[in-house]
């Protein structure tokens, strides 16, 4: 079934509800997660990275704004269960790290996942100077594959359909 398929085997009238059929075989406890403070960790995992690998990113951010606001957080996974949790600082720190950050960036073969891509991607070009090729954005893709239909694009709405868990 292609996505065309997908989309109109999904819309249904206005106020109709149905769960979406997403696969519910994602074990959270099986999350390994591995926390840098010093740069070593998204060193060796950036320069692990390969022709056709799919990258994940998230940031947490002390605020909207990315000219007044810093990043806290970055999570960075390469299969989703094994997530580094980078200082947001580390980057801004060390030339070399962003350096070869940035390169991956706009690598065209390594493509990159977000939720709400724009903000994260708005944040990064900020404070790393990053520039981005190849980039999937989850929240894009949760409003297409559910156009029509009354449901919400939110991290924790897509998790939920998706029945990784809840989202609090």
């Amino acid at each position: 079934m292609n996505i065309v398929e997908e989309v109109q085997q999904h819309n249904l009238p206005r106020g109709v509800s149905r769960r979406l059929p997403y696969p519910n075989n994602f074990n959270e406890r099986s999350v390994t997660y591995t926390w840098d403070e010093s740069g070593r960790a998204l060193n060796e995992f950036l320069t692990e990275l390969v022709h056709g690998d799919r990258v994940s990113i998230d940031l947490e951010t002390t605020g909207l704004d990315p000219y007044t606001s810093l990043i806290t957080i970055m999570g960075i996974s390469k299969n989703g269960y094994d997530v580094l949790l980078v200082a947001g600082s580390i980057l801004k720190e060390d030339a070399k790290l962003q350096a070869k950050f940035n390169e991956i960036m706009r690598h065209t073969e390594i493509s990159k996942t977000m939720h709400n891509a724009k903000f994260d991607m708005k944040f990064m070009a900020v404070h790393y100077a990053s520039d981005f090729v190849n980039v999937d954005c989850t929240f894009i893709m949760r409003r297409i594959l559910v156009c029509g239909l009354d449901h919400a694009s939110s991290l924790a709405a897509s998790a939920a359909s998706f029945s990784w868990s809840a989202l609090t």
